[in-house]
């Protein structure tokens, strides 16, 4: 069964979302990348393993 997960995206305020979309345009990097990149940094800075974290760095 594949795991489900409600989109946080309605708890993000409208002016967060207006920096995310310039950032978006400055980097042309979508939108959903600039979000997981946050959260992953997130999870870092908490001392907190991140499955994401691991997959970057067996990337590099």
């Amino acid at each position: 069964m594949r795991a489900r997960y409600n989109w946080v995206g309605n708890r993000i305020l409208a002016e967060d979302m207006a920096s995310l979309y310039k950032m978006k345009q400055d980097t042309r990097r979508p939108i959903t990348v600039l979000v997981a990149e946050a959260v992953s940094e997130y999870i870092k800075a908490r001392g907190c393993k991140s499955p994401a974290n691991e997959i970057k760095a067996r990337r590099e």
